[in-house]
């Protein structure tokens, strides 16, 4: 695992455990993780920022931007680039069970964006636009579609543009459908929740690589991007992060609020807002708590699907936890 922390003392970052068992190697925090679906929150700053300078208005529908969709994607004319960002859409999620026993029976099978959003376009909507809440990766790759409809230019370099750059993060790479990782740690996945790791490095990880989830990344680089975002406020237009703040109810208990790519996770003195981000072997949370004025970022190279209590999923949350009252000088070490 890596951790790194902002608070008034400044920056500490620091690592344990091992990058890659075959080979004994020490974790480092230099080292680069999947960070899964922690890119949402760098795909709604970019959009935020285009928000910004006129190109997107969150509140047209999405036929505005891609008329190729009316008639193909159920409510096309009626959903909204604000229900995309905040899984409101109603639009299917191509991430469904039977995608996953998918992902299980042929591990080593990649998965284009554009497969993948062809799953999700047959199937019917959830709900109707703005009628409820429900996750949705495919909402994401509409979002990387309209990226790239107002600018006329490719996602990744609207991205690199936009926030990589301007902000330093030369450990972070966004490419999509690009399956090549390069010094990335290996990913260690509980198959069959028996604590019994596989290495899902080159396997089972192969879905989508893209803005919903694709985006790889070093824990300081993830620290400064949600600092930048959520701490100095100055990556986005203050009317825009007022508008990004969690405010759907998600049904869910470890995030029950979600805004345009950022959750609310925690209550009281323990509440954050940033966003998890969880795939085959890997695991990423990053917050920024506003109560103490502190940003935090914990990252695992192990996971699995559901926690309970004898998998390794259960013990990560129960380390992250741990590891967030530590920082926030809510308990002792």
């Amino acid at each position: 695992m890596v951790i790194a922390f902002r608070d008034g003392d400044g920056v500490w970052e620091g690592a344990a455990g091992s990058a890659d068992l075959g080979r004994d190697l020490p974790m480092q925090t230099c080292h680069r993780t999947r960070i899964a679906s922690v890119t949402k929150t760098f795909v709604a700053a970019t959009v935020m920022k285009l928000v910004d300078r006129g190109l997107i208005d969150l509140d047209e529908p999405l036929t505005d931007y891609l008329p190729q969709e009316h008639g193909r994607l159920p409510n096309a004319d009626s959903i909204t680039v604000r229900q995309l960002l905040s899984h409101t859409s109603g639009v299917y999620n191509f991430l469904d069970v039977s995608f996953v026993l998918e992902l299980f029976n042929r591990p080593d099978r990649t998965w284009s964006t554009a497969q993948c959003y062809e799953r999700a376009v047959k199937r019917k909507a959830e709900f109707s636009p703005g009628e409820d809440w429900s996750y949705s990766n495919t909402n994401y790759l509409l979002l990387g579609r309209v990226i790239e409809a107002v600018t006329e230019l490719d996602q990744t370099s609207v991205v690199q543009r936009e926030l990589l750059e301007p902000l330093g993060l030369d450990q972070t790479s966004y490419h999509v459908d690009d399956f090549d990782f390069g010094g990335v740690v290996r990913g260690y996945f509980d198959l069959f929740g028996d604590e019994a790791l596989i290495d899902s490095t080159e396997s089972y990880a192969n879905q989508c690589v893209g803005p919903d989830g694709g985006m790889v990344s070093s824990a300081g680089d993830v620290l400064t991007f949600y600092d930048h975002l959520l701490a100095r406020k100055d990556l986005v237009s203050e009317t825009s992060l007022q508008s990004m703040m969690p405010f759907a109810a998600t049904g869910e208990s470890d995030f029950p609020e979600y805004g345009l790519g950022l959750e609310a996770w925690g209550e009281g003195e323990r509440l954050g807002y940033g966003h998890g981000g969880q795939e085959f072997g890997y695991r990423t949370f990053a917050y920024h708590f506003p109560q103490q004025e502190v940003t935090f970022v914990v990252w695992f190279n192990a996971s699995s699907l559901i926690p309970t209590g004898d998998n390794i999923a259960a013990t990560i949350n129960a380390h992250r936890d741990r590891l967030r009252d530590i920082v926030l000088r809510l308990t002792s070490d």
